[in-house]
């Protein structure tokens, strides 16, 4: 990390080649630097109300504790199911990205793929045979 908070994988990004896939790559790390930093934020509300609730000295000064607390963990159950869906959505997609660039491999491999003539694709080897 340089003083500006960027990191180097970025900054090598702007200049070379694959750019894009650096740049998206930033952005996701940032997004989860921001994600933690929330959700450090919460935890740290969290311990201190912890602590108040345990210095309280009537009824009155807990249900107010407390209330912040249900609050705070609210907003943490929210915050988590967000990051779970939002990551699950990316894994998601890394993971069709993955397969359709291992298909196109194979396809290639196999003589089936761009690239190939029509020759290739219409041999009886390369033809898939059904029962």
């Amino acid at each position: 990390m340089d003083e500006n908070g960027t990191s180097k994988m970025c900054i090598e990004a702007e200049g070379g080649k694959d750019s894009y896939c650096l740049e998206m790559f930033c952005v996701e790390v940032e997004s989860v630097k921001q994600d933690v930093m929330h959700l450090e934020r919460l935890y740290n509300s969290l311990q201190e109300s912890n602590e108040d609730i345990k210095k309280a000295e009537n009824s009155g000064m807990m249900r107010d504790i407390r209330g912040c607390l249900n609050t705070d963990l609210d907003d943490l159950f929210k915050l988590a199911k967000q990051i779970n869906k939002k990551y699950d959505y990316q894994l998601g997609e890394m993971r069709l990205r993955s397969r359709c660039r291992h298909r196109q491999v194979e396809e290639r491999a196999a003589g089936r793929g761009r690239g190939c003539s029509m020759i290739t694709r219409r041999r009886p080897e390369n033809r898939l045979i059904l029962l």
